[in-house]
């Protein structure tokens, strides 16, 4: 059985932290690497610590990004659109690569809620003089947090700041960070304490001497260096969702929220194999409302003991692959005229059932000595064959040379070859895949509320439309009113639910959230903006705001007690220093049946207010009043 990888992520990610207890760092061992002999990138996330490097099974890995051709500025974190205030601080020395990890450690009491978590972000430089500059802008990031007297003794320069913030879904943290320069090399290394400890700077230093180590010492021949032979997709526009590790030296290593049975299941089941290392990458384009284009490319990297062990798994891959997804890919079939690669290759078509509709492509299994590399790419529109091919074939190239030159650019894969044949791309059918559990990640939070078994969604067919479209329609259990979407267009972000005499439901569209809630107690539409105004604008994080304004300088706000709304503008500090503008939209509406209040809340970044506020309003089209 393939081991369980799709997880739903969140695509803005707070800096992590580790657990309440000093962790115990063995030593370096096979992981250091002898830097002033390499003329090639060495392998970041091979470098950075594993769960199992804390000694505590407890931590789970949650994300990782590496971002191979960095010099031209990227997002270290992996998100879509404009370069943060701490994305740009490295650029300024134009480092070679950058990795980010974050590892997360769950509450003993709540397995659901995250007690600490710990980050690392790891650049390298072109010399020592760019690692210098790298440190000094990347510290100036910093200013408005609380610097230590005493920074830590490691590494060429070091740093410790420490900070109290308030995460987007309401919860306080306490956190330390020790940024490191060791030669060409910067360490940012973060803590976060969700559970009211402010973690001591002893807690993290080990770990910051750890990595300086493994950098200083030792061979580069002792780190395999499979993070540098995966064939990425970059552009703007992608979000990475996986790129790490699944599995080192022969070890399965520990996802966050993955069961312990699972992963020892797992690592028995691929010791058997002879499987010794795997590594993971998933990135996406999604589409937004200027371009509905999707886009997904996965790596499943894999090595073995020897070729025949290699040989062997690509015998059987497409079999245990189909029975490993389950309903969630259809119409596989085998491509019997597909380009034969490297040592042996198999590829098929499939279909994939989302929630942002049925997407096609294919995927192909590569052998090159002990090595398969599976590439998986498909989208909407579906992605040709000769797409995917040459996708495996930048994949098989990065194999040979051990070092993938440069990334893909994702707006070629998605303009090549606009007119393929019935019989060179799979056909996606439309239908209704609302419900269909989607292993293809979405920009969304997992939802924190749990539904009510009295809320209702239920799915109905779209009026005026003779196709097998569909939409669901919410119905409010306390106050009757109902909102009919499209499932194709919004996915649900909070799932419905009664809590306390409030209906509540949460739906994502792209980089916008709409909320509906339904109460009682308050006594008109105005004061009932004004209280979740207030509300937004008293929370720790907000540095400032001010009404939104329309065209003529007038506020963006209007109505009277019955109904009325009002648009705010919110500057908030994030956890990388930087600030960020987000469009807060509230609207109240008297129930005239019951007396009850209807509160619509929609939260958006402010640059793309315009479009957020039509999406809005399509949306609304469908709500229903008793």
């Amino acid at each position: 059985m393939i081991r369980r990888m799709f997880l739903l992520v969140a695509l803005i990610v707070p800096f992590a932290g580790i657990d309440t207890g000093s962790p115990a760092l063995p030593g370096a061992g096979r992981l250091a690497i002898d830097v002033a002999a390499q003329e090639t990138p060495l392998d970041l996330a091979w470098l950075v610590p594993s769960p199992a490097d804390l000694n505590d099974e407890g931590y789970g890995l949650t994300y990782g990004v590496y971002q191979t051709a960095a010099s031209n500025g990227v997002s270290i974190y992996g998100n879509p659109g404009p370069l943060t205030d701490y994305d740009e601080a490295f650029s300024a020395g134009s480092p070679r690569q950058t990795y980010y990890q974050l590892l997360s450690l769950r509450s003993y009491d709540d397995p659901d809620v995250t007690a600490r978590r710990i980050s690392v972000v790891l650049a390298e430089f072109e010399d020592d003089d760019a690692g210098e500059t790298g440190f000094a802008v990347v510290s100036d990031v910093f200013a408005t947090y609380d610097q230590t007297r005493t920074p830590p003794d490691v590494g060429d320069e070091a740093l410790a700041f420490r900070g109290v913030f308030t995460n987007n879904e309401g919860r306080e943290y306490q956190e330390l960070r020790i940024l490191v320069r060791t030669g060409r090399f910067l360490v940012d290394l973060t803590i976060d304490d969700y559970e009211g400890d402010a973690p001591a700077t002893s807690e993290l230093t080990p770990l910051a001497e750890l990595l300086v180590e493994r950098i200083e010492t030792a061979t580069a021949s002792e780190s395999p260096g499979y993070g540098l032979q995966v064939a990425r997709i970059s552009g703007e526009d992608v979000t990475t969702f996986y790129d790490y590790y699944t599995r080192r030296d022969d070890d399965e290593v520990p996802i966050d929220g993955e069961r312990s049975s699972q992963r020892q299941s797992d690592d028995q089941l691929f010791e058997e194999a002879g499987m010794t290392d795997s590594y993971y990458y998933l990135g996406e384009v999604l589409p937004t409302d200027q371009d509905p284009t999707l886009l997904s490319a996965t790596i499943d990297f894999r090595r073995f003991t020897d070729d025949e062990r290699a040989a062997a798994y690509l015998a059987t891959a497409v079999d245990d692959w189909t029975e490993a997804m389950g309903t969630a890919y259809e119409d596989i079939e085998v491509v019997d005229d597909a380009e034969e690669l490297g040592d042996g290759s198999v590829a098929v078509s499939f279909v994939q059932d989302s929630s942002y509709g049925p997407l096609a492509g294919y995927r192909i299994w590569v052998q090159l000595d002990d090595r398969v590399a599976a590439v998986e790419l498909n989208g909407d529109p579906a992605v040709e064959l000769s797409v995917a091919e040459e996708m495996a074939e930048a994949q098989l190239t990065c194999l040979e040379d051990e070092e993938c030159a440069e990334p893909l650019a994702a707006v070629d894969l998605m303009q090549a070859g606009p007119g393929a044949s019935d019989e060179e791309t799979p056909e996606a059918e439309s239908e209704d895949t609302s419900e269909v559990d989607s292993p293809v990640s979405e920009p969304t939070r997992e939802a924190t509320v749990e539904a009510s078994q009295d809320a209702s969604v239920e799915p109905t067919e779209k009026p005026g439309e003779e196709a097998t479209a569909a939409t669901e329609t919410y119905v409010s259990p306390n106050f009757g009113y109902s909102l009919s979407y499209d499932p194709t267009q919004w996915t649900v972000s909070e799932e419905p639910s009664t809590e306390g005499g409030i209906d509540n439901i949460g739906l994502q569209s792209g980089f916008t959230t709409v909320y509906l809630s339904g109460t009682t107690g308050v006594p008109d539409a105005q004061v009932c903006v004004q209280i979740l105004t207030d509300t937004q604008t008293a929370e720790a994080n907000v540095v400032g705001f001010e009404p939104m304004l329309d065209d003529s300088g007038l506020p963006l706000s209007g109505g009277d007690t019955s109904d009325y709304f009002a648009t705010t503008r919110i500057t908030r500090s994030t956890d990388d220093g930087g600030t960020v503008d987000q469009a807060f939209y509230a609207r109240c509406i008297v129930l005239p049946a019951s007396g009850a209040m209807l509160a619509i809340q929609q939260f958006s970044a402010d640059i793309i207010y315009d479009t957020a506020s039509e999406q809005r309003e399509e949306l609304l089209q469908g709500l229903t009043l008793p």
